[in-house]
This record gives structure tokens, sequence and C-alpha cells, in this order.
């Protein structure tokens, strides 16, 4: 059992690798900067992994023993010196290399992801992205991702 509810940027130790994140991966902000907005909504403790120029990028996380759940949202991050430049890019979230879900997210939108549930003794889950054309404004964001004991929707902020 999960005694809390516990963010990633929360637990630095579950960050596993990452690879081929365009600034590298950014616990809490975006590589540019430390305010994240996704759709018009303020994420305190989102995960920036800009895509790459070419191929995909991912960071992969261990899975807290009780987690049964996966929540986040995706998106792309505003750029407050240029808020309306946006790319588009797809985002993956794999469990013990099994592929649970696959978005596409372009401008301003954000995806509130449905909780994806873990299997029992499931021990990493990756985020990946790549960019949909070239990585231009592609600032793909997961918006305070965490783990729970339950599949209760509603993120917290």
């Amino acid at each position: 059992m999960l005694p809390e509810d516990p963010y990633f940027i929360d637990r630095e130790e579950l960050v596993l690798g990452q690879s081929n994140i365009s600034e590298g991966l950014q616990l809490g902000k975006v590589y540019w900067q430390s305010v994240v907005w996704i759709g018009g909504r303020r994420f305190v403790h989102a995960i920036g992994m800009h895509a790459p120029k070419k191929g995909f990028g991912y960071a992969d996380f261990a899975i807290l023993r009780g987690a049964k759940y996966f929540h986040t949202s995706f998106g792309l991050a505003r750029d407050d010196k240029h808020p309306k430049d946006y790319g588009a890019a797809i985002g993956e979230v794999y469990v013990d290399k099994t592929l649970k879900w696959k978005g596409h997210t372009e401008r301003d939108k954000e995806i509130e992801l449905r909780p994806i549930e873990i299997p029992d003794g499931a021990k990493r889950l990756r985020l990946r992205v790549e960019p949909d054309g070239d990585n231009w404004a592609a600032q793909t964001t997961w918006g305070n991702p965490r783990y729970s004991g339950t599949a209760a929707t509603g993120s917290r902020r």
C-alpha cells in the first residue's frame, strides 16, 4: 500500500534513466522556465521532456510497490515569452515494455489520461515522446505524473 500518492518529482530516486530528450529530463519545470502551463492549467509537479530532433526520447521510472495506477496529463508546455508558439508531438506510456497509452497533441491541447492500471509485479514505467514533424516547439510535457492505489480520477495539482 502506498503511504501517499507520490508525484514523480518528489521521488527523484524513481528515475531509472533517460535518452534522447532535447535539453534533458526536467523535473518540476521545462528547460526554458520554471512555471509549467498545459492547456491553460498550471502544473506544479510536471515533467518536461522536449521531443528530440530525430527519433524518440524516453525516461524510465521505477514502479513503487503498492502502485496500482498511473495518473498524468500530456500536452505541450506554453512558452511564456512566445505563448502562441506550439508544435505537435506524440506521447506514449509503457509498463514493462507493454504500450498502455498513445496520444497526439498539438497547440495548447491538454490530454488528461484515464488512470493506467499497473499489473502486479510490474517494475518499470516508460514515458516516451517524439515530434510530429520537426521538433520546433514540440515542448512535450507530462502534467503531475504520479502513482496511486486507486483509479480515482481528477488530477492533483
